[in-house]
């Protein structure tokens, strides 16, 4: 999973289209396969607003300067773990731990460092269902990077949010699609998910790392049952011994 973690960061940062993510590069413009405009410059950028990232947050909140005024932008049509606070597994379908989806959140606000990291400049495109701002004053946007990629796109393809069906956004339908995808093809925090059924496993004991015959079997004790213990380092990976 660390492995696919990286090899998924580079691909975004060299906007080249790998894994079949559909991405366009600076040049590309048009569509992807899900109907989402890939790059900015395909249409009137007068209809965005320009910002500079000034901090991230967590995976879907960026601090920005717009105009030389301070703001802060919550991503339209995504949530991702949080990273201060607690998770709810219910928000994932009870089906990821805790201490899974926290290592997730720190996973998607350092991936969203690198594709914008302080001083990156943006676009913010507003949702007309949404509003421009939401209960906690904060601006709702989605957010394009200066080449074009759509960063809640992204984080939902490459398995770091969820889609957020609590609000109105007009992409929810995509999202949710988008969202499936990833967890049908064990992308980033939905990996456990896709670590066998569990059929053969029971939540009736809970027996140590020496005592337990494969990762899959630590993998369904950790995502499934809430066995912590397995998880020392709380890296997310139960076991390292045999879950390497």
């Amino acid at each position: 999973m660390r492995a696919n973690y990286a090899a998924t960061l580079a691909c975004i940062l060299a906007l080249t289209a790998c894994g079949g993510s559909g991405s366009g590069g600076s040049g590309s413009g048009g569509s992807g396969s899900d109907g989402l405009l890939e790059n900015p410059r395909t249409f009137d950028t007068s209809a965005f607003t320009s910002a500079r990232v000034t901090k991230i947050v967590d995976g879907d909140t960026v601090d920005v300067s717009i105009d030389g005024d301070a703001d802060t932008v919550r991503l339209v049509g995504v949530d991702t773990p949080e990273t201060s606070g607690s998770n709810t597994p219910s928000e994932y379908d009870n089906a990821l731990t805790e201490a899974h989806l926290r290592e997730w959140g720190n996973r998607a606000a350092d991936w969203l460092g690198q594709v914008i990291p302080e001083g990156a400049h943006i676009f913010l495109e507003f949702d007309s269902n949404e509003g421009r701002r939401g209960s906690f004053g904060r601006l709702l946007a989605y957010i394009y990077t200066e080449d074009g990629v759509l960063i809640g796109r992204q984080l939902l393809k490459q398995g770091y949010a969820r889609a957020y069906t609590e609000g109105d956004a007009i992409r929810e339908s995509i999202y949710s699609s988008l969202e499936q995808r990833a967890r049908d093809q064990c992308e980033g925090l939905w990996g456990p998910l896709c670590e066998g059924d569990g059929a053969e496993y029971s939540c009736s004991s809970s027996p140590n790392c020496g005592q337990i015959g494969s990762c899959q079997e630590a993998r369904f004790r950790l995502t499934q049952c809430g066995q912590e213990s397995l998880d020392g380092d709380n890296d997310g990976v139960p076991c390292e011994s045999i879950c390497e």
